[in-house]
């Protein structure tokens, strides 16, 4: 069907149409008569992006958790916020609530859950596309009560938002709580346990300053060691040889001893040559020769002995200093030792204590937050009663129903055509008939022609198809 096909067809149900868009008018008409008036009122709430938490002062950013702003929906249209609004508005006390609870319900049930289904089904609740703006709307059929229920809806879900949170602090609190007396009994014995091994190893300081001083002076025995252990290796070699030991031979007093005696030796000879051995003379030589020689030996044998009784000292000294030096190491060992043990009870006291002190904050912060009545919603304009009413609007429903009217009218003209076919063009003959079109007599033409022209113009026809 082509434009002209249509426009035809609609021109010859015009009737209908007509019939039809005056009866969606006029229902349209009634409906908007007879409706009562509603009233909406709207709040509109405002989520803080940059809000802190009010007891660490650390910002929040729960807000940039996907369907953040749904889950508030969720949570300003569920049952209990509804139950709030109940309890702070005293609607389950009015006559009509009792009265529509028992004519809707027969008694079953309470009226603040029936009354909480029936205020939910007139509430609008929906987030902001680009912004973090909630609105919450409530339609009524009385303008004060829409707005109290708008604005009751809002108070609601802030306070369901503090009940949240409070709620999740007291039972994190009592958590941190029952965790917070096993770590105290944990700490007051390690404690005990360090303080008893401090009082059993006789520890009242720093047992690393104890460790410094006794390596320092275990390294200073290892220097006075060696040093001893060279000097009685130096003395015993010297020791060594008795009167042939190069100390003893190098000895002034005993070179100059030496010396004497050479030189009464010379003369003890020189005498013998000169008067035999039986005279005077060489009898005292002989004598002085003897005494040098004993003086000589006894020099010799006092500074052996002196070197040997050097070794020998600097072998007790060395023996001595073996035994401080064996004996520190042991002290210093075993110092080591419980300062090994005192630095691992420190750490399990320091760890008990970093566990307890980490729960306690929580059990701190926790019941600080389980008193705080603060959220990140602020009202940002509170619902006023409305001045018009959101329903019905006659000039919208005007509009609506001549669209709507002119839709079903022309829907309403082309069932018609279905159902009864006519000729409007003629392309309709063809399609209808299946005969060719010979020619085309316009309307316009035929209504211009006179009454007798017209009758002469018929008699023609009819004579025509006779003869034919």
């Amino acid at each position: 069907m082509n434009f002209e096909q249509l426009f035809k067809t609609l021109r010859a149900r015009r009737r209908l149409m007509l019939k039809v868009m005056g009866g969606v008018l006029l229902l349209a008409l009634a409906l908007s008569l007879l409706i009562p008036s509603q009233w909406k009122a709207e709040t509109v709430l405002a989520v803080d992006e940059k809000a802190n938490d009010p007891v660490t002062g650390m910002p929040e950013a729960a807000y940039l958790i996907p369907g953040y702003l749904d889950t508030q929906v969720d949570i300003a249209t569920s049952h209990n916020t509804a139950l709030k609004v109940i309890d702070a508005l005293g609607l389950d006390k009015l006559p009509d609530a009792q009265k529509g609870f028992i004519s809707d319900t027969g008694g079953v049930g309470t009226v603040r859950d029936w009354l909480a289904d029936q205020l939910l089904k007139k509430l609008n609740v929906k987030p902001a596309r680009e912004s973090s703006l909630i609105s919450i709307s409530y339609t009524a059929n009385d303008p004060k009560f829409a707005a109290a229920l708008a604005n009751g809806f809002a108070q609601a879900y802030m306070g369901m938002l503090v009940d949240m949170q409070t709620t999740a602090a007291q039972q994190q609190s009592q958590v941190f709580q029952q965790q917070l007396v096993p770590l105290r009994d944990n700490l007051e014995k390690s404690q005990q346990r360090l303080a008893a091994f401090q009082q059993k190893a006789g520890i009242v300081e720093d047992e690393t300053q104890h460790v410094d001083l006794e390596t320092a002076k275990l390294n200073n025995l290892g220097q006075q060691l060696v040093s001893a252990q060279a000097q009685t290796y130096d003395s015993r070699a010297r020791a060594a040889g008795d009167q042939l030991a190069p100390d003893v031979q190098n000895n002034p007093m005993i070179q100059a001893q030496e010396a004497l005696l050479a030189q009464s030796q010379v003369k003890l000879q020189s005498i013998g040559e000169k008067f035999g051995t039986n005279h005077p003379q060489y009898q005292q030589a002989l004598a002085e020769r003897d005494a040098n020689q004993q003086q000589l030996n006894a020099l010799s044998k006092q500074y052996v002995g002196s070197l040997k009784q050097g070794a020998n000292n600097s072998a007790a000294r060395q023996a001595g200093l073996q035994g401080a030096f064996s004996s520190e190491k042991s002290t210093l060992l075993a110092q080591k030792e419980q300062a090994v043990q005192l630095d691992a009870l420190r750490k399990e006291v320091e760890d008990a204590q970093r566990a307890y002190s980490q729960v306690l904050q929580r059990f701190s912060d926790t019941s600080l937050a389980s008193h705080v009545s603060q959220t990140d919603i602020f009202v940002l304009k509170s619902a006023v009663e409305p001045d018009k009413p959101s329903w019905p609007r006659p000039f919208l429903t005007l509009l609506v129903s001549l669209v709507f009217g002119g839709l079903l009218a022309a829907g309403s003209a082309m069932m018609a055509e279905m159902l009864d076919r006519r000729v409007h063009v003629p392309e309709d003959v063809e399609v209808l008939l299946g005969l060719p079109v010979l020619a085309l007599v316009e309307y316009a033409e035929i209504r211009e022609l006179s009454r007798f022209d017209l009758l002469k113009f018929r008699l023609k026809t009819l004579v025509g198809r006779r003869a034919a």
